[in-house]
């Protein structure tokens, strides 16, 4: 979702301007800025499995068990699928007197699901419910670098085509015609980020916040009279 705002701003500078000209020229000044909003279109989930037993031989054979399904999934879905964490740790138990008894061994094996649309992330989380697995969440959230460079070329010509209505302005007022670009300068900011959101599976949807571009131009103009 794209939201646009321009803020313009202009001047005249009645310079004549000598040398190699043929006619006196005339610099004008104009100054605008574009502004565009855009929110994430990249989710990723955290999902995670777990198995106990006795021993950690049977709590990882139980946990390639408990993968069956999500693995099936993995493989079709054609998702970007990595490795979050892989391990199997000791259970202890600790008696009000005495040291500490094994009591068994817990296998763990969590993945993250990585740059899904907000459709995918939706369908996925549905998908992936149905494991059973012992934690689903939402990862991270953010902006592709495609929609980025796209936002911020939007950005760039409304700020130009703002600085050339400025610019007619400017040359009616002035009565001054042919104007050719002399310098122009540009800003460009980026204001917040897209936040990472932790949210269970039966959530209704993902949310982030919004991540603005904002492009200022400043430009000179050379002008001959009409």
């Amino acid at each position: 979702m794209l939201k646009h705002s321009v803020f313009i701003a202009g001047m005249l500078v009645l310079a004549t301007l000598g040398g190699c000209y043929s006619a006196p020229q005339t610099q004008l000044q104009t100054q605008a800025q574009g502004e565009v909003s855009l929110k994430a279109d990249q989710y990723s989930i955290q999902i995670g499995f777990t198995a106990q037993a006795q021993s950690s031989d049977t709590a990882l054979a139980e946990l390639e068990m408990a993968l069956v399904g999500f693995l099936e999934w993995k493989d079709t879905a054609g998702f970007d699928v990595v490795t979050q964490n892989e391990s199997v740790q000791p259970i202890y138990h600790y008696p009000s007197n005495g040291p500490r008894k094994l009591s068994g061994y817990q296998a763990h094996h969590s993945y993250i699901v990585k740059d899904m649309s907000l459709e995918q992330y939706a369908q996925a989380m549905k998908a992936l419910a149905q494991f059973k697995p012992e934690s689903l969440y939402q990862g991270e959230v953010g902006v592709s670098e495609q929609e980025r460079k796209h936002a911020l070329a939007q950005a760039y010509e409304m700020a130009y085509a703002a600085n050339q209505a400025k610019l007619s302005t400017l040359m009616n007022l002035a009565k001054l015609c042919e104007p050719k670009v002399e310098t122009i300068k540009e800003y460009t900011q980026s204001h917040g980020a897209p936040r990472v959101m932790m949210m269970e599976a039966k959530s209704s949807a993902p949310v982030a916040s919004e991540h603005t571009v904002n492009v200022r131009l400043d430009m000179t103009w050379l002008a001959s009279e009409c």
